[in-house]
């Protein structure tokens, strides 16, 4: 199983496998394959760590982005 985020607004809904390189309680650094431009909020899907949730971006570069878990 591969982790997942999912990008998901008014009119776009993709899905783009990563790399988990960094996890805490509050958040997640993620890499990804190919070049991408993140929207705000992100749902991020992690099968074999249980993780199923969305997640603000609070930044991106070149390939990564660092992902502050949303807990309602």
């Amino acid at each position: 199983m591969s982790t997942q985020i999912a990008m998901m607004s008014a009119m776009l809904r993709s899905v783009i496998p990563v790399v988990v390189k960094n996890i805490s309680s509050t958040g997640v650094r993620v890499e990804f394959f190919r070049d991408v431009q993140l929207g705000d909020h992100v749902l991020l899907s992690e099968p074999t760590l249980q993780i199923r949730t969305w997640a603000e971006v609070m930044w991106q570069n070149r390939g990564a982005a660092g992902l502050k878990f949303v807990h309602s």
